[in-house]
């Protein structure tokens, strides 16, 4: 997550936008991890990743969530939330140049939010109860990340 908030995110917005509009975006981000963290915190939230044998689990899940049942329903009906999902990328595809230049507040944003949630939940996670292969395996996976990004051009 870090290579990608500062490779994918605040490098675009930097070439997108001035300085000013990268640090605004990156500490509104930050205050909004860290006020929602607080504002949550003791509260059962869970948020769905999308990646790798992970993502084949929760589309597996999601597919058996929507198979009709015999009385006529879905089993999960709460998996139906995502369904205006098209609608709202249909609406907002043709607003995207007009909203053009708020892409460097937005980019720096997500990156604050991304890195502030590495800061305050990731590393303590890896570096704790694993030893000296928390910390091993934090920077094989950044170096990781940093070759596919240099190897792919993202």
């Amino acid at each position: 997550m870090t290579v990608a908030s500062i490779v994918g995110l605040l490098l675009p917005a930097t070439d997108e936008g001035s300085t000013a509009e990268v640090v605004v975006g990156f500490v509104v981000g930050v205050a909004f991890l860290t006020i929602a963290r607080l504002t949550l915190r003791g509260r059962d939230v869970h948020v769905g990743k999308m990646s790798g044998a992970g993502g084949s689990v929760v589309s597996t899940r999601l597919l058996r969530a929507l198979r009709p049942q015999p009385a006529g329903g879905f089993r999960n009906r709460h998996v139906l939330t995502s369904a205006p999902q098209p609608l709202g990328a249909a609406i907002a595809f043709p607003l995207v140049e007009s909203v053009s230049s708020l892409l460097a507040v937005s980019f720096a944003f997500a990156a604050g939010a991304m890195l502030a949630l590495v800061v305050s939940d990731l590393l303590p996670r890896s570096l704790s109860p694993l030893g000296w292969r928390g910390p091993v395996g934090l920077m094989a996976g950044a170096l990781v990340m940093l070759a596919l990004s240099a190897a792919l051009g993202v």
